[in-house]
């Protein structure tokens, strides 16, 4: 007959052995996803299946599985964290051993699943998103917002407002999700997205993302994007086509942004044109800005419809009012997570900023003459007008 201890400390191994074996696993995981055509072998091949059929379960509710299982995950370690002080007052150390021995299996595991269901593709190869990479003197590049600004203009003429002077949406969050649905099979490209294209939800919580700092999320181990819905409505096709690349294996935030972009700015729907140059025209604004004097930028900026800018400061504003040190943990905390998974910039990461270095050399003017290598949202501008795609 086995005694007590020795059936504890088979137990022991047991739990022990478990551990070490999926901390290896995930330790070989995260070496082997540094290798971009193992990233994307596993990102086409299993990534892409565990997100449709998780998607597939979860798109069949209208509410956030994720934001549920978030409660679920709280209400455990708060009663965890009460079992634990349990059992220090009542000296079992014994369970207390075999319990974190056991939780910490769990935390290992989940982990697990969420690299092989979403932390490969921060490795894979980049989105070949349509650029142009013609170098444009200073009357073309105003030339080429102008072009845009008339565009945007027109569109913001199109929609009701409500009392505060923004835009206010004409579809469901469910049409939404299904315009942009059909914008993306129309980009599609060489099977880089993945087909499946979940259902966005707003978020149950939206206050509580809110006061973080965040937009929206997409758990791609769920195949779901979640949205706030707080902010201006005419930011929510943008953040809706942002988590769906997302869901679509597209993790790097600056692409998921890029792809958003272009998908917005080259519908043929009004509603969505504008959310894309809501969200991406105050990158043609700072190419103008740099490239223009303060008498000449003010006049740019004067051509604005009022309705425009009403609605941007409306925005700007809300996202001021809720700024505070949630904001600030929810960006530290994303920053963190970006960094493990090899985006090197971290939240930094969310926009591809022109950069402007200043030389040795002045203009007739006596000015300083600076090198501008325009970002990748301002290249994608200028190849829409090149192909005049509006």
């Amino acid at each position: 007959m086995k005694t007590l201890k020795e059936k504890k400390f088979k137990t022991y191994a047991a739990l022990i052995y478990t551990t070490l074996f999926f901390i290896i696993t995930l330790a070989v995981m995260l070496i082997i996803r540094l290798n971009e055509t193992v990233a994307e072998w596993w990102t086409i091949n299993v990534m892409k299946y565990i997100s449709f059929i998780f998607g597939s379960v979860t798109s069949l509710v209208s509410f956030s599985v994720f934001e549920i299982l978030i409660c679920i995950v709280i209400i455990l370690v708060i009663t965890l964290i009460i079992l634990l002080i349990y059992g220090i007052v009542k000296k079992g150390y014994s369970a207390i051993l075999k319990g974190l021995l056991i939780v910490s299996i769990c935390i290992i595991i989940i982990i697990n699943f969420y690299v092989a269901a979403a932390g490969f593709a921060y490795y894979r190869k980049p989105f070949s998103a349509p650029l142009s990479e013609t170098k444009y003197e200073k009357e073309e590049v105003i030339d080429i917002a102008e072009y845009f600004l008339k565009d945007y203009n027109e569109l913001s003429r199109k929609f009701i407002r409500d009392e505060k002077g923004n835009a206010i949406c004409p579809y469901t969050i469910d049409k939404l999700s299904s315009l942009i649905d059909e914008e993306y099979r129309r980009i599609n490209n060489d099977g880089y997205l993945f087909d499946y294209t979940p259902k966005a939800k707003f978020s149950l919580f939206s206050e509580v993302m809110t006061g973080f700092g965040i937009t929206g999320i997409t758990f791609l181990p769920l195949g779901e994007s979640t949205v706030n819905k707080l902010p201006v409505s005419s930011a929510v096709p943008h953040t809706i086509a942002h988590e769906f690349a997302h869901a679509k294996g597209v993790m790097r935030e600056g692409d998921a942004n890029l792809i958003s972009y272009y998908l917005l700015l080259t519908s043929d729907n009004d509603y969505l044109r504008y959310s894309g140059y809501f969200s991406a025209f105050s990158q043609m604004e700072y190419a103008a800005s740099v490239i223009l004097d303060e008498n000449e930028f003010n006049e740019f900026k004067n051509k604005k419809n009022e309705d425009i800018i009403k609605e941007k400061n409306n925005y700007f504003n809300f996202w001021k009012e809720k700024d505070g040190i949630f904001s600030k943990i929810g960006e530290f905390f994303n920053n963190i997570y970006l960094k493990i998974n090899g985006v090197n910039e971290g939240t930094d990461s969310y926009s591809h900023g022109m950069k402007i270095e200043a030389t040795n050399e002045r203009d007739e003017n006596g000015n300083i003459i600076y090198n501008i290598e325009y970002s990748k949202v301002q290249k994608m501008f200028f190849y829409l007008y090149e192909n005049r795609s509006l």
